[in-house]
């Protein structure tokens, strides 16, 4: 069975944001992103709409995304196209 405990941070990493910080940098921190997401609400819908067709794959979403001049990479349709599709035995 997995524990779930939290793993300490390495003294390295403390350390130097004690310098920087005094102690202020003591406290936790967030590891939450900091950077705006390139997908938004909009283009989830676009990708739910071509996903709708179970021929069409990451590629081709990918492709009519661009012709919309939305432009991401195939490995980011084929996630959101994995996450809005059913299996296979549950399609039928």
């Amino acid at each position: 069975m997995l524990s779930s405990r939290v793993l300490p941070i390495p003294l390295f990493f403390l350390l130097r944001r004690f310098a920087e910080e005094k102690f202020a940098g003591l406290a936790d921190k967030s590891h939450a992103r900091k950077k705006v997401r390139k997908v938004d609400i909009s283009t989830i819908q676009e990708i739910k709409k071509l996903s709708e067709n179970p021929d069409i794959g990451a590629y081709r979403v990918s492709a009519a995304l661009e012709q919309m001049d939305i432009k991401l990479s195939r490995s980011t349709c084929r996630r959101y196209l994995s996450i809005n599709r059913k299996p296979d035995h549950l399609r039928r």
